[in-house]
């Protein structure tokens, strides 16, 4: 099944939560702000959401510095 993940093609061979395709990405919660198909979603709810085909995901990485 095909996603877009910021702006672009995505695909995914099994069903997968949100939060399990967060953790397969390698990035952290506590740092990243997800929207999904246009919904700004928390933490809490990533678990409940299962990606299917057509989602668009927008995923914002915090970084901090000085």
């Amino acid at each position: 099944m095909e996603i877009t993940v910021n702006g672009k093609p995505e695909l995914l061979n099994r069903e997968i939560n949100l939060e399990e395709f967060i953790d397969d990405k390698g990035l952290s919660d506590s740092k990243v702000a997800i929207e999904y198909n246009g919904e700004i979603l928390q933490p809490a709810e990533w678990q409940e959401v299962v990606l299917t085909a057509g989602d668009v995901l927008e995923i914002i990485k915090f970084v901090g510095g000085g």
